[in-house]
């Protein structure tokens, strides 16, 4: 089982890191990392089953040394395809319907699906070879926490559901909250001023991924380089434009001039054709299927 030092010093300022980073860009790393010490997990996505016709999500992190980068990637890309339709085949839908005010926990085994597509899609594809759900009403909406393990760490054990049974109601809480604020924040950008917060971690990439990406033969000029980077370790054109205190119609025209030196029309294609060769991580240490 896990993993981290459970001295009472240790767990306090784990907590507070995770309290701290509510309601900013933070918190998804900084929940992964909590669960990771704890669990040993691949990645996690939570999703919040709301008033709408279908759920948002609220996170999909799977680190971010550079095997974490892409496993991030591939749960954000899951994420808006569960989001978008997927959720309507979700195993959990029925059960995730009847959860009430308190935590459930529960192990799931994706060989038990008898949809061979979906289990493609939602498990296979992004190497999930086992899952530990959590669940809880929180006020109007049912927050679902999926905690996923890929082939090669194993199966989650009754130990592991058991501790996450006792970390639960504090998760729920402070994802509630995170979802609440960022809601706020969103409704009044238009008013407010963007602050860019990002962990260490992920910023201190930012550079390598520019100096590779200008290293190519396709001509990028410096800034272009700079905003293919940050978006390659996931941040958005407003949040870029934030950080680099330029506006937010500059961000698009110099990505638009970048996908097209680079010959490439998307995100993911960046990520795709590139984030590999400039972290140097080899294709097949992510494993999309069997």
């Amino acid at each position: 089982m896990a993993l981290a030092d459970q001295r009472p010093g240790r767990e306090v300022d784990a907590l507070a890191k995770l309290v701290g980073a509510i309601g900013n860009a933070q918190f998804g790393s900084q929940f992964f990392g909590f669960l990771d010490d704890r669990l040993g997990i691949d990645s996690c996505t939570v999703f919040k089953f709301g008033d709408g016709p279908g759920p948002s999500c609220i996170l999909a992190d799977g680190g971010s040394d550079a095997h974490g980068i892409l496993r991030t990637q591939i749960a954000r890309d899951v994420a808006a395809e569960y989001t978008a339709e997927g959720y309507r085949h979700c195993p959990h839908l029925k059960l995730l319907r009847r959860v009430a005010e308190f935590p459930m926990v529960r192990v799931f085994d994706p060989h038990s699906l008898a949809s061979r597509d979906y289990r493609s899609r939602f498990y296979v594809r992004p190497n999930v070879a086992h899952e530990l759900l959590v669940a809880e009403r929180v006020n109007d909406a049912v927050y679902y926490i999926g905690i996923y393990r890929g082939s090669a760490r194993g199966r989650f054990s009754l130990d592991n559901a058991a501790l996450a049974n006792c970390y639960a109601k504090f998760f729920l809480n402070c994802i509630a909250r995170h979802s609440d604020l960022v809601e706020a924040t969103r409704r009044s950008e238009k008013t407010s001023p963007i602050v860019p917060v990002c962990s260490d971690k992920v910023c201190d990439m930012v550079p390598h991924l520019q100096e590779n990406l200008l290293n190519t033969s396709c001509g990028l000029t410096r800034r272009e380089a700079q905003i293919c980077a940050n978006i390659m370790v996931g941040f958005c054109a407003m949040t870029i434009a934030a950080t680099l205190d330029i506006s937010v119609d500059t961000v698009k025209t110099h990505r638009k001039r970048a996908y097209s030196k680079l010959g490439i029309s998307s995100q993911n294609e960046l990520f795709t054709r590139y984030v590999s060769a400039t972290l140097k991580v080899a294709p097949r240490t992510i494993h999309l299927t069997n």
